[in-house]
């Protein structure tokens, strides 16, 4: 399993990690009481083991992640969006053209990894939010959460754009505390889609999000 690294996943795709790890019971087993993640989606702890990190409340299990999750205190976010399988490309991946990032909730609709199959590149099935807001001329503020399996992973920072380039700057988790280290990515961004275009060990991953 590669978790991605956030360049927004700058996202972990771009790895998101740790003001505490995540807990929230989930939906195999009442009970479970740790943690902020409770309540955002259906990859909880079962059997009303709180320590998953998972996101219970009414959605189908998704992936099959079991690491310690990360950043439970850095948002609130649900991962409430549907469950992305990483699929492989083929031909050339898309062009980034930049564009106008506009405020809002957006899910993780697809996820597609350009280059050779066996790279290290795949990653656990997932659901993954972001939110952008306090948008100004060339930067905003960035929310994110991602879960597999009974893991889930929180972040919090800033983004700045410049032409087709976006770089995120984490400030939960801090670096020091296990935390995303930040980085940068090629984007394309329209009225309704944001979607990063990141190169990883000679592969190229294209993640679209959806505004909610």
């Amino acid at each position: 399993m590669h978790r991605a690294a956030l360049v927004l996943s700058l996202i972990g795709a771009m790895s998101l990690n740790a003001c505490g790890s995540s807990g929230g019971g989930g939906a195999g087993g009442g009970g479970g009481t740790g943690g902020s993640a409770a309540g955002t989606g259906g990859n909880g702890g079962a059997g009303g083991d709180s320590s998953g990190g998972g996101s219970g409340g009414g959605l189908a299990a998704c992936g099959n992640d079991t690491s310690t999750g990360s950043g439970d205190t850095c948002n609130t976010l649900n991962a409430s969006g549907p469950c992305v399988t990483v699929q492989l490309g083929t031909g050339a991946p898309p062009t980034p053209a930049g564009g106008n990032i506009v405020a809002g909730t957006y899910q993780l609709t697809s996820d597609t990894v350009y280059g050779a199959s066996d790279s290290g590149n795949q990653q656990d099935d997932r659901r993954d939010t972001l939110m952008v807001s306090s948008v100004v001329a060339g930067a905003f503020t960035l929310d994110q959460v991602r879960a597999s399996g009974t893991h889930t992973e929180r972040s919090h920072g800033t983004v700045v754009s410049s032409g087709t380039m976006v770089t995120y700057t984490p400030t939960c988790p801090p670096p020091g505390d296990g935390g995303d280290s930040g980085g940068s990515a090629n984007y394309t961004a329209t009225s309704t889609t944001f979607t990063l275009i990141q190169t990883r060990n000679g592969d190229t991953q294209v993640s679209v999000y959806t505004k909610s």
